[in-house]
């Protein structure tokens, strides 16, 4: 009874929402926050996915916009 009702508390709290969008939820914030205190300093950024997949594609994602922005950088500088 205690889990079900626990994880009741949570869902209506945490409503699914995609990751590539602007959104968050307050206990995500705050785990979040949480994380990047006890991580190291140059460790400070979270990303959560929701599997294996989500996570492959998010880093995926990240990459490519990563190399976009050098890009775009690399042509600001060119005279």
């Amino acid at each position: 009874e205690d889990m079900a009702d626990a994880i009741a508390d949570q869902l209506r709290e945490l409503a699914y929402a995609n990751q590539f969008t602007d959104m968050s939820n307050q206990p995500a914030a705050k785990l979040c926050a949480k994380l990047a205190e006890l991580a190291p300093v140059d460790l400070n950024n979270v990303f959560f996915t929701c599997g294996g997949s989500t996570a492959n594609d998010g880093a995926f994602r990240l990459v490519q916009m990563y190399q976009a922005a050098l890009e775009r950088l690399a042509r600001e500088l060119v005279p």
